[in-house]
């Protein structure tokens, strides 16, 4: 294959509507509790070491955005596809975790979890290294080329 010049994050994101921002953001430890629990799940679930997966948090109840970073585009659509079809999973094993950290306040029995998405971003590749975000691709094919769904099978192992 020709080298290509940008590299595909797979963003997922999500917000859990029954917590509170403040709440949450006031306690340097368990904001950096929850990230860290969403990383380590999310390397699970994409079978991608945590290296590759930056997690943040911004208002709005609690919105978690996580960047996968370094995919070719084949591979970051297989990713896209293969999250997509885990979601649920990945919402309900991480609020299990979560559900028994000392000091999260939430306003019911769930965190109520909504607005799961997988987006893909393309990122030229600057000279030095450094990536730059560029806009969103357009339509994401579903087609699975043969050597995205040849590491579709390597990512289920779990």
């Amino acid at each position: 294959g020709k080298p290509t010049d940008f590299t595909v994050d797979t963003t997922v994101s999500f917000a859990w509507e029954n917590l509170e921002y403040p709440d949450v953001a006031g306690s340097p430890a368990l904001s950096r509790t929850i990230l860290q629990q969403v990383q380590s799940h999310l390397s699970y679930a994409s079978g991608v070491p945590a290296s590759q997966i930056e997690v943040s948090m911004s208002p709005g109840s609690v919105v978690i955005v996580a960047s996968i970073r370094g995919f070719g585009q084949e591979d970051a659509e297989a990713l896209r596809g293969h999250l997509m079809s885990k979601g649920q999973d990945f919402l309900m094993t991480l609020e299990k975790d979560l559900a028994s950290l000392p000091g999260l306040k939430c306003g019911s029995a769930s965190l109520g979890a909504k607005n799961f998405k997988v987006a893909l971003t393309q990122r030229l590749a600057a000279p030095d290294g450094a990536g730059i975000a560029a806009g969103a691709l357009g339509t994401i094919s579903t087609a699975a080329p043969e050597s995205a769904a040849a590491t579709l099978a390597a990512w289920d192992t779990h």
